[in-house]
């Protein structure tokens, strides 16, 4: 009967492996499942070396995970079964890089609990072995990025990229350079750069260049960006309203005016209400100017930029009470403190109003 069991456990695996290769990951699920239950059952009997255990026990759990996609991630009664086959497979061949490389990757997409640390150990051991391991240092940079050890992931990624890794490490690297402390916008930039050269169609690169050359004051590269991510994202209020604001920056009132209707026209954005009202104000059109900052605080109660841009207005229009009645929630909701008040040019006139100074002396 032993003898009928091998070839049984070898007749599977080989089923299980052709039916993964054919994408079925079901039928691979119970051919493999099969073959390891044999051989588990049958210790004695079986001819599988490690390395055909290795192979099993990982095709084992990719198919699995290849059936649940994502779900496996947030839910812990699906993600530890595999992640035992994904332990056996290590166990099996302790030495095989690859093993532990999906090993690591596994642990490091889990998200209803951190498995960074066992990512971390796994991808040490490969790194320790094979030093130029391109994707291990990959994988090592992005655990750096997650954990906020911004210049050891720098370190790493540009060892991989000095290896020839592509886009994916570019924009680790710029991430990297976005948040360590101080950032480093201008590398940032030349990072994501070289990630979207690889990776054209990625729009979350073109928003993070805009804002790295925001923080750097270049508004003209900035608003390039930001064109360019419109051209993907043509339906995002929110893009049209960050390239007004730099258009205001530099002084092209028009393209901002635009840039606000847009946003407006998309989503009704408070945002763009409130610098839409800016515009009206500074034209002198005072009733257009109350009735799209009132719209912004419609669409959004908690905006307090919106509250502040009221109390111009009416400070514009020298009605007193109105301005107070704006400008007490605006000292609660958007100025950090009286000083910033007194140094908004608007509220100039009012400095020496009693009613004024006692709003602004609040503690």
């Amino acid at each position: 009967m032993a003898h009928h069991h091998h070839h049984d456990a070898r007749h599977h695996f080989q089923q299980g492996k052709a039916a993964f290769l054919a994408g079925d990951h079901d039928a691979a699920f119970r051919e493999l499942g099969m073959a390891i239950h044999m051989v588990e059952d049958h210790d004695a009997s079986n001819d599988f070396d490690d390395a055909d255990m290795g192979e099993l026990y990982l095709l084992r759990g990719t198919s699995q995970l290849l059936l649940n996609g994502e779900r496996v991630f947030q839910d812990a009664e699906l993600f530890f079964p595999i992640l035992d086959d994904l332990e056996q497979a290590v166990i099996s061949m302790p030495s095989n890089a690859e093993y532990r490389l999906a090993r690591a990757r596994f642990y490091k997409r889990c998200q209803f609990e951190p498995h960074l640390t066992e990512a971390r150990e796994d991808l040490e051991a490969i790194l320790e072995a094979f030093p130029r391991h391109v994707e291990a240092l990959e994988e090592m940079g992005e655990v750096f990025l997650r954990e906020d050890r911004y210049q050891e992931a720098i370190g790493v990624l540009s060892k991989a990229i000095d290896l020839g890794a592509g886009g994916n490490s570019y924009q680790q690297r710029g991430l990297a350079h976005f948040r360590s402390q101080p950032p480093n916008f201008l590398e940032a930039t030349k990072d994501f750069y070289q990630a979207q050269l690889a990776e054209p169609e990625n729009s979350s690169l073109y928003l993070w260049r805009a804002q790295a050359f925001q923080e750097l004051g270049n508004f003209k590269e900035a608003i390039r960006e930001y064109s360019l991510l419109l051209s993907f994202e043509p339906d995002q209020a929110s893009y049209y309203v960050d390239r007004g604001f730099l258009y205001d920056q530099m002084g092209q009132a028009k393209a901002a005016f635009d840039d606000y209707n847009q946003a407006i026209d998309l989503t009704g954005h408070p945002l763009a209400y409130n610098n839409r009202a800016m515009h009206h104000l500074q034209a002198g059109r005072h009733q257009a100017a109350i009735l799209d900052a009132e719209a912004a605080l419609d669409a959004d109660p908690n905006l307090g930029i919106a509250y502040a841009t009221l109390a111009e207005i009416y400070a514009d229009l020298e009605d007193l009470d109105n301005m107070l009645r704006y400008l007490a929630p605006a000292l609660e909701k958007y100025y950090e403190d009286g000083v910033a008040v007194l140094l908004e040019p608007a509220f100039e006139p009012f400095h020496e109003d009693p009613g004024f100074q006692a709003l602004i002396s609040r503690p």
